[in-house]
Formats: C-alpha cells, sequence, structure tokens
C-alpha cells in the first residue's frame, strides 16, 4: 500500500469514528464541532452536569494535519480557564466517540518537552487501570500534570503535588475526576476493615459520602468532597481569588468513554486554540 492511501484510509478512520478539530496550528480560531448530549447516556448522573459529546461537523478535513508544536511555559500561562476546559471537552469527544489517538509522543515531541514541563491542565483522579487521564483527554507528552490515587483524595500529599502544579507550574485549571464503579469509593461505603494503610485511606472517603443512596450518588459526592478539601488549601484558595486558578469536578463513564463535567463548569468557555489536530506518526 503506498503512503497517500495509508493516509487516506487512517482519516477515513478518524472521521467515522470522531471529527478532525480545529486548525493546522496554535491559535487559528477555527472552531471544533458543537457539543450535543451523548447518545447513550442523555442525562448526567452529577447534578447539572454539562456532558462531554458532540455532533461529527460537515466538511471535516480528510488529509492528516501535523501536531501543534510544544507549548513554552510563558504561553501555557497564558490560557484561561475557560480555554483549558474546552480543551478537555474536546479530547474527551475525540475518546468518546472511538477517534484515532493523536495526543504527541513521538520522539521529537519527547525532545522538546525534556528540558522543561509546561502543562495545561492538572488532574487528580483515581489509579484505577481504566482511567488514564491522557488517553480520555488525548493529550500527549507535557500537557498533563497527572495525580493519581485510589479514590482520588486530596490528603496532603496529593494536595502538595496539586499545590505545586497550579504554583509553580502555573496550570489554570484542577480537574478532580472520579469514574464510575470506583473501588474505593465502594470499599468506603462498607465497614470491613482492610489493613492500616487502606482504612487510613478510605478513611478520607467515608465523611464526604456520609447519607449517599448508592454507589454512583457516593461517587459524586466524593468527587464534591475532594474538589472542597482542595479548596482548603491556602495556596490553591489565593490562586482561586486571583483568578488564575479554577477547580472543577468530573466524573468518566466506564461505559460510554464520557466525562460529565459539575455545575457550569462549561458554560461559555470559549473555543480553544489547542483543539487536536491529527498527525502521522
Amino acid at each position: 500500500m503506498n503512503r497517500p492511501l495509508v493516509l487516506l484510509v487512517s482519516a477515513t478512520v478518524g472521521l467515522v469514528a470522531g471529527s478532525v478539530y480545529a486548525s493546522d496550528s496554535h491559535g487559528s480560531g477555527h472552531a471544533p464541532a458543537p457539543h450535543v448530549s451523548s447518545p447513550s447516556k442523555s442525562t448526567s448522573k452529577l447534578a447539572g452536569t454539562t456532558t462531554a459529546t458532540a455532533a461529527k461537523p460537515a466538511g471535516t478535513s480528510t488529509k492528516a494535519k501535523a501536531a501543534p508544536a510544544a507549548t513554552s511555559a510563558a504561553s501555557a500561562a497564558t490560557f484561561t480557564p475557560g480555554e483549558v476546559r474546552k480543551r478537555l471537552v474536546d479530547g474527551n469527544v475525540w475518546f468518546a466517540r472511538g477517534g484515532i489517538p493523536v495526543g504527541d509522543v513521538t520522539p521529537t515531541r519527547r525532545a522538546s518537552v525534556a528540558p522543561s514541563q509546561a502543562p495545561w491542565v492538572t488532574v487528580l483522579t483515581c489509579a484505577d487501570s481504566r482511567v488514564p487521564p491522557e488517553h480520555l483527554f488525548n493529550v500527549g507528552l507535557g500537557e498533563m500534570f497527572t495525580v493519581r490515587v485510589a479514590g482520588n483524595v486530596a490528603d496532603p500529599v496529593t494536595v502538595g503535588s496539586v499545590e505545586y502544579a497550579a504554583e509553580h507550574l502555573h496550570t489554570p485549571v484542577v480537574l478532580v475526576l472520579g469514574h464510575e464503579r470506583c473501588g474505593a469509593v465502594k470499599a468506603a461505603m462498607g465497614t470491613d476493615k482492610l489493613g492500616p494503610n487502606l482504612d487510613a485511606l478510605l478513611g478520607l472517603v467515608r465523611p464526604g459520602i456520609k447519607g449517599a443512596a448508592d454507589l454512583d450518588a457516593a461517587i459524586d459526592a466524593n468527587v464534591r468532597a475532594q474538589v472542597a478539601a482542595l479548596g482548603k488549601s491556602a495556596i490553591l484558595a489565593h490562586l482561586q481569588g486571583q483568578g488564575h486558578l479554577s477547580v472543577i469536578g468530573g466524573r468518566y463513564d466506564l461505559d460510554s468513554g464520557v466525562v460529565d463535567f459539575l455545575g457550569d463548569a462549561l458554560a461559555g468557555a470559549p473555543v480553544s486554540p489547542m483543539s487536536p489536530v491529527p498527525f502521522t506518526r
């Protein structure tokens, strides 16, 4: 098979699975597809959430394009929380619709970010093997500062990691991401003793899920509780007060691949200049 035909086949698969978003380079201003509710789960289990799904845009290009260049530390700091939230939605739409992974993990990208990092988002999520955030949001090397622990709990160690990313790396958004069928939350709903270390971890979950009617409600409540726990950090609270940081919650659906965001996190979010662009490996 010659190279032009390979490119055509690859791009066509991308069109069937999901849309090719945005521009040929950063900041071109081309808008990605509008977002609509997930056909499989149209109602979010989180009160007041916006479901990250999108309709396939018309006139999508079938030609593979080059990956965006690495984002410098200076430029990463200029992205607003709204732009970052929009980028998360774009990436999750691509993933949930089965789009070809386009997060840049090439040797060229690896070399470009080796000297320093400039992530544009921090994600505190569960250590569950089914919830790899870089894949869920379709990002490459150097884009996402990830903190993972069972139950996505905000204990002093994880909060310290989040503070480092927000204060020193200037990530404008922190996302606390829970997920469907979380084993840590399920265990916290019980009373079994699992050993000193696991019991200590579950002790950070139990207060926030008291009164939850079922596991789904408990998972949602835990996300909100951990968002609130991050809000007790003096460093994070200061950055929020200055308008430099937004802390939001979300829930990943293991079946649909969709991330639902809490509250009005996406309301009025502008089109992101960082929407994913396919590239050939």
